[in-house]
């Protein structure tokens, strides 16, 4: 089974049925852990070493929208090339996945 974690920007997009992680160590917890599907408000643990661990990673934006950011140049919000040496987090508060 493939691992996820989906960083949630907006607190009100939460499902009923997710299990969310709000706090820093909560959700560094959780993927020390190697939990199979981690959802949480940390966008501080937005990195590219999350591929190296086995996790798929998808961004859950204001309006609801959910979409996966991925190495290389497969992605559908940008047609800039991803590497591991990228700050993902920077990435997505530049707006380079914006729609």
């Amino acid at each position: 089974m493939s691992k996820e974690i989906t960083f949630i920007l907006d607190e009100r997009n939460i499902k009923d049925n997710e299990i969310v992680y709000h706090g820093y160590n909560d959700s560094y917890y959780a993927l020390f852990c190697h939990e199979e599907k981690i959802f949480t408000t940390q966008i501080a643990l937005l990195d590219t070493r999350l591929f190296n661990k086995g996790y798929k990673i998808f961004i859950r934006e204001y309006d609801g929208s959910t979409f996966e950011i991925k190495l290389g140049c497969n992605n559908t919000r940008t047609n800039k090339e991803i590497r591991k040496s990228h700050n993902l987090q920077k990435l997505l508060l530049s707006g380079i996945f914006s729609k």
